[in-house]
Formats: C-alpha cells, sequence, structure tokens
C-alpha cells in the first residue's frame, strides 16, 4: 500500500511537471509568432509608408509641370484630369493614413504583448531562486549564499524598469480606448501583482538568510569561545 501511494504521489508530480513544461511550451511558441507578426507588420507599414511618399511626390511634380503647360502654352484642358488625378491621392492618402494609424495600432498591440510575455517569462525564472529556502549547512556557507542573493537582488532590480516599459507600450492602447484595452489592461494588473509577489517573495529570502548568517554567527561565536575555554 506504501508503495502504491508513492508511486501514485510520484506520477502527480510527473503530470505537474508534464502540465507546466506544455505550458513553457506553448507561452514560447506564441513569443515567436508574436515577434514574428511584429517584424512582419513593421515592414508592410514602412513598405507603404514609402510608396506613399514616392506617390506624393510623383503627384506633385506632374502637378507642377501641368501648371507650367497650361501657363506656357495655356493647355487648360490639362487641368480636369489632373484634378480627378489630385483628387483621387488625396482620397488614397487619407484612407493610407486611416490604414496605417490602424496598423500602428496593432503593432503597439503586438509589441505589448511581447514584452509582457517576456517579462513573465523573466519572472518565472526568477522565482525558484527568490522561494529557495536553502539556508547553508554552517556559518561560512550561508554567507555565501547571503552574498549570491544580495547579487541576485540587485539584478532584480531591473524588473520595474521592465514593468514600466510594458506601462509605456500599454499607455497608447488605453488612452486610445483599443478594442483590446480590457485584456491589455488585465495584462497589466497581472504583471503588477507577479512583480510585488515575487519581491515579497526575494525579501522574505533575504530576510531569512539575514536571520540564518546571525544565527550562525553567534554560534560560531560560541564555539570558538568554548575552544578558547578549553
Amino acid at each position: 500500500v506504501s508503495r502504491c501511494a508513492q508511486l501514485s504521489e510520484e506520477w502527480e508530480e510527473l503530470e505537474d511537471a508534464c502540465s507546466r513544461r506544455t505550458a513553457h511550451l506553448s507561452k514560447a511558441v506564441t513569443r515567436e509568432q508574436l515577434l514574428l507578426d511584429c517584424s512582419e507588420l513593421e515592414f508592410r507599414l514602412t513598405e507603404t509608408l514609402t510608396l506613399l511618399e514616392v506617390l506624393q511626390v510623383e503627384v506633385e511634380d506632374l502637378g507642377d509641370q501641368v501648371e507650367q503647360a497650361v501657363q506656357t502654352w495655356t493647355l487648360e484642358e490639362l487641368r480636369r484630369p489632373y484634378s480627378r488625378l489630385s483628387s483621387l491621392n488625396q482620397q488614397l492618402q487619407h484612407q493610407a493614413a486611416c490604414r496605417g494609424q490602424r496598423l500602428q495600432e496593432v503593432l503597439r498591440l503586438h509589441e505589448f504583448s511581447r514584452e509582457a510575455l517576456d517579462l513573465e517569462d523573466w519572472m518565472t525564472r526568477q522565482r525558484p531562486t527568490a522561494e529557495s529556502q536553502d539556508l547553508g549547512n554552517d556559518y561560512q556557507h550561508v554567507q555565501l549564499l547571503r552574498g549570491k542573493f544580495e547579487g541576485f537582488l540587485k539584478q532584480l532590480e531591473v524588473g520595474d524598469e521592465r514593468l514600466q516599459s510594458c506601462s509605456e507600450l500599454a499607455a497608447p492602447l488605453l488612452r486610445n480606448k483599443h478594442p483590446q484595452r480590457p485584456a491589455v489592461r488585465e495584462a497589466l494588473q497581472r504583471l503588477s501583482a507577479c512583480w510585488e509577489d515575487l519581491k515579497g517573495v526575494a525579501r522574505e529570502r533575504r530576510d531569512r538568510l539575514q536571520r540564518a548568517e546571525e544565527s550562525g554567527r553567534r554560534a560560531s561565536l560560541t564555539t570558538w569561545r568554548r575552544m578558547c575555554e578549553a
């Protein structure tokens, strides 16, 4: 019975590990797809803007030529076809501006989603170190652990900057009432909660190491005094 219970527990642990691995792989696939989408949209947007600029220049150049022809040879009949062309160009420029704005919004959303996924993944990788229960085997060991953890805390400070970056990417989406703003707001709240929780866990780990170091120091002094008295 004991062996069956142990196997059942190990099986549950294996299932949990598989679930976590599946979630991690799914997140990685999503991240790479978003990176690809961002690059593709950025390329399309740049290509479209370049084409519109070229068309605008060509229309303006043609307008100058038409005006010169009218003034030089009184070719008034050129005004009507050019007027139609100019009107079509203005409509195209207006539609392109609206389309460009929508593409910019999509690009901002993808950039935010990418940064949010990166930050969430980064926090997940930091958590095992922050949650560690290892307090060392002796005074020297706990000193080593505490020194390493202080270095970890320094590295952890970048989390505030990364969260701020996500907030800045989300700001125009929320301000301009993007259709996905509820999801963006929820993602920001989730990231903020995870970050505060991670910092809290790290502070607890720091405090435990400090207490363990102080306790180890007192024990080491006691041992040293006894050796001197002997």
